[in-house]
């Protein structure tokens, strides 16, 4: 059966995923020019991708599937199965959650609330690291990390009070910073990373703290000033290490 979304051209005429979801764009936003926006490319490129001749990454899918509301899995599949939105509703995408979904995105309000802690991550970014010190690449792994990090700053920003926070809980022997109200400690553990919204969370956090932090922010909390100790961050040497000797047989 082939189905038609409006746009003048049926599913099973594209090519490409890419070439479907210009199509429920419509003219404005499936354009070359307006596409290439949404999609933080060039319009030579949309031309390219839309007909195949070049693959969608996944970054690129999670970038367009952020712009327009659409399940960027289903960007990165085949083309002949029915778009559908992103989040936990799966339903089908049309022009119509288009519409809807870039008036609330662009209210300031979060379609989809996310939080995560470090210590998701903190594991595997040390492990890894070890793993490149066995390989005798620490350097160039500090490098890649140091790079990536860039990039997420030029993209996202950063929040220095967050980070200055955050250096002095890793400078406190016991790991963690008194706050104003009596009996209260902050912990890196609380540093939830979370889509801020006016209205709260959709869902509780571990500790109060934490619950805290993500609603009303470390800025507007009462966090009492603690002395910063002195630690290396990093170091090298680029002489050869001596040979060991070997122990003589008695």
């Amino acid at each position: 059966m082939v189905h038609n979304n409006g746009s003048g051209m049926a599913l099973s005429q594209r090519k490409t995923t890419v070439a479907v979801l210009r199509g429920i764009l419509g003219r404005i936003h499936g354009g070359e020019v307006r596409f290439a926006k949404l999609a933080g490319r060039s319009p030579s490129w949309v031309k390219k991708v839309s007909a195949g001749i070049v693959p969608l990454t996944e970054e690129t899918a999670r970038i367009l599937g952020d712009a327009t509301g659409i399940s960027f899995e289903w960007l990165l599949g085949p083309a002949n199965r029915r778009p559908i939105s992103g989040g936990l509703s799966r339903e089908p995408y049309t022009h119509k959650y288009f519409e809807w979904y870039r008036s609330v995105k662009q209210s300031g309000s979060p379609i989809r609330q996310c939080a995560f802690s470090l210590y998701e991550f903190l594991p595997d970014i040390i492990g890894v690291g070890f793993a490149a010190g066995k390989k005798h690449k620490a350097a160039l792994f500090m490098w890649r990390l140091k790079t990536f990090l860039a990039r997420l700053r030029e993209e996202f920003g950063r929040d220095d009070y967050a980070k200055q926070i955050t250096e002095s809980l890793l400078d406190q022997k016991d790991g963690n910073l008194s706050l104003a109200r009596r009996g209260e400690i902050l912990t890196f553990a609380d540093l939830w990373i979370v889509d801020r919204d006016p209205r709260g969370l959709r869902f509780r956090l571990p500790t109060p703290v934490s619950q805290r932090v993500a609603t009303v922010g470390l800025e507007n909390m009462q966090i009492k000033a603690a002395r910063r100790g002195v630690r290396a961050l990093s170091v090298s040497h680029s002489r050869i290490l001596p040979k060991r000797k070997r122990k003589k047989a008695s």
